[in-house]
C-alpha cells in the first residue's frame, strides 16, 4: 500500500511566545494523532529563539512543519490560515538505487529492478 505524504507549514503569531507556540503545536499534533486516517506523523518546530550570533542565519520567526502520512489524499486540510497555516504541500518520495559508473543498477532487490 502506498501512503500519501502531506507537509503542513505553520507560522507562529507575532504576539505568541515560543512557549505558547510549542504548546499549541504539540497539542495540535496530539489531536492529529487521534485521527484514524493518519498512519504516521512527524513534527518539527521552533521551541526557542535562535542564537543572536550564529554561522547559519536562522530566522527569528516561530515555525513548524508537520509531515502527515495518510492512506488517501485529504479533501479538507487539517489546518487553515486562522491556525497559522503557511502552506500545504504534497510530497513524492523516491527510493535511491545504486548504480555503477556506467549507470547500470547494481545490488538491487528484485522488487526494485526496472
Amino acid at each position: 500500500m502506498i501512503m500519501i505524504n502531506e507537509i503542513y507549514l505553520i507560522k507562529g503569531f507575532e504576539d505568541e511566545s515560543y512557549q505558547a507556540f510549542s504548546k499549541r503545536i504539540v497539542a495540535f499534533a496530539n489531536d492529529l494523532a487521534k485521527n484514524n486516517e493518519i498512519q504516521k506523523l512527524k513534527v518539527v518546530y521552533s521551541a526557542a529563539p535562535p542564537l543572536e550570533i550564529a554561522v547559519i542565519p536562522f530566522t527569528k520567526r516561530k515555525n513548524a512543519a508537520l509531515s502527515v502520512y495518510l492512506n488517501s489524499e485529504t479533501e479538507e486540510p487539517f489546518l487553515n490560515a486562522e491556525n497559522g497555516l503557511a502552506g500545504k504541500y504534497g510530497v513524492e518520495e523516491a527510493i535511491p538505487l545504486a548504480c555503477d559508473k556506467n549507470g547500470i543498477m547494481v545490488n538491487i532487490p528484485r522488487a526494485f529492478a526496472c
